[in-house]
């Protein structure tokens, strides 16, 4: 089996813009703003999964089984993330 990639991969998390990738758009925005993260601890053949969920401001949560936790912006990118997901901004 092999082994799980532990890179570090920095991602924005804000005003993620894809417009340059947009062939034949007609929208007049293609920006995007993170809102959560899955992440994975552990390796290809088990692990722990918990999430990471923005609540709105600066206000973020850690999602770990039964429990939550507030967490700080500057915690949310790590090495565990596995999944990211965005948002549309409309302006």
């Amino acid at each position: 089996m092999k082994n799980k990639l532990e890179t570090y991969v920095d991602f924005p998390v804000d005003n993620l813009d894809l417009s340059a990738y947009i062939t034949h758009g007609n929208q007049k925005s293609y920006h995007y703003t993170l809102y959560a993260i899955s992440n994975h601890f552990g390796s290809m053949g088990g692990g722990h999964y918990t999430a990471f969920v923005h609540h709105g401001g600066d206000q973020w949560y850690d999602f770990d089984d039964s429990r939550v936790y507030p967490i700080s912006k500057e915690k949310i990118k790590s090495s565990a993330a596995y999944v990211l997901f965005y948002r549309r901004v409309f302006e």
